[in-house]
């Protein structure tokens, strides 16, 4: 923790606040405070960067007014605690133009493990015969809630930053990661109904115990090159401190992550992430000719229709690449069920396809898939054919 010093008997104690009577002192932590907070740190490894360079020498001198003016040993200022308090707070704004997906079958198990709580489920992966193996799942919540497909494109999004990041921690603000996941350029301002469900999302998570055996998969897919030891993962969903900083006269929350989300760091261990770019995820400012002047606002919704199809795309073209048949085909039906709208009307199922169109044309002008079509079952619309 960043040390606070008693003037009266010069006693060093934990807080996450310096106080000072010093004018001096308190002008020149607010300015190192500000500059970590509110500043956009261009840089994949922000540890290095002239702006945060910039603020350890600002500390620096934080550190000299402390021995000089006030007499405090310099023995009793942890410069490296202050160091990582203020890193803490740095928002980085992790410039990226790639969005990480998770494709596991972990990943879309979620739900389900999620639901069966400390009894777990248990699935096969690899395919069939000599190369199928068994992993096993479990999570336990707090509350009756589950994890949703909304949760897990909140996991790609968390897992994005930090590999934008070099893979460090990193503190992220609920705004990073929405903006992220909507693919909006950095800055670009974030409701806060929108920061609310972010943040119901993560505080869920950081709740949410998990544990992910796949040892089997690992001694039978030796190409994966995982050793047996690292084939358990356990602990936080989500592992990461809540900070609440007092920033310019305004309380600014911000998430401080220790490492990937489990699921996440799953699917990277055996190669089942895929890579998709940012601008194809923009769509709340693009008119197409075929929906005439609208667009799309980024509900939850609209969020997990967009990241599905990506998704399912990615994993198409994986199959084409590797020369494997792939099924062209995806049902209204499963699209649906997948990101949670289920039980739906009539109405609400046509506004639904009428985003499937919005997303795919929009995606056949910016080149990612040729081109789709809607097919029928009877005289009912089932779902839509894309071409790659």
């Amino acid at each position: 923790m960043i040390k606070k010093v008693d003037q009266d008997n010069k006693d060093v104690t934990n807080s996450q606040q310096l106080s000072f009577d010093g004018l001096s002192v308190i002008s020149l932590l607010d300015e190192i405070i500000k500059d970590a907070s509110n500043n956009e740190i261009n840089s994949v490894k922000h540890l290095k960067t002239e702006k945060l360079e910039d603020i350890y020498s600002k500390i620096n001198e934080l550190v000299e007014e402390l021995v000089v003016e006030y007499g405090i040993d310099p023995q009793e200022i942890d410069v490296d605690d202050i160091n990582h308090e203020v890193t803490k707070l740095a928002l980085v704004e992790i410039i990226g133009n790639k969005n990480l997906i998770q494709t596991s079958k972990v990943s879309k198990q979620q739900g389900l493990a999620s639901q069966k709580g400390q009894f777990g489920i248990s699935f096969n992966v690899g395919g069939s015969g000599v190369n199928a193996a068994t992993v096993e799942m479990k999570m336990e919540l707090k509350s009756d809630e589950k994890i949703e497909y909304y949760d897990t494109v909140v996991q790609d999004a968390i897992g994005t930053l930090m590999d934008q990041n070099g893979g460090s921690n990193v503190s992220i603000s609920p705004a990073q990661i929405y903006r992220k996941m909507a693919g909006l350029e950095p800055g670009e301002k974030v409701s806060s109904n929108c920061e609310k469900e972010i943040i119901e999302s993560v505080d869920k998570m950081r709740w949410t115990r998990a544990w992910i055996d796949f040892k089997e998969q690992a001694g039978k897919h030796k190409s994966l090159s995982i050793g047996l030891e690292e084939a358990t993962l356990e602990g936080a969903l989500v592992q990461a401190d809540k900070l609440t900083a007092k920033i310019g006269g305004h309380q600014k929350m911000v998430y401080y992550f220790y490492r990937p989300p489990l699921s996440y760091i799953y699917s990277q261990r055996v190669n089942q992430i895929a890579t998709v770019e940012s601008k194809l995820l923009e769509t709340s400012g693009v008119g197409q000719k075929d929906v005439g002047s609208k667009t799309r606002r980024n509900t939850k919704e609209f969020i997990c229709l967009k990241h599905f199809l990506a998704k399912e795309i990615e994993f198409m073209k994986y199959q084409k690449n590797k020369g494997q048949p792939y099924e062209s085909r995806r049902k209204y039906e499963t699209i649906f069920q997948t990101i949670g709208a289920e039980n739906i009307t009539d109405k609400q199922m046509r506004r639904l396809r009428e985003d499937v169109d919005f997303i795919l044309s929009l995606w056949v002008e910016r080149a990612y898939i040729k081109e789709y079509e809607v097919y029928k079952k009877g005289r009912a619309y089932a779902g839509v054919k894309i071409y790659l």
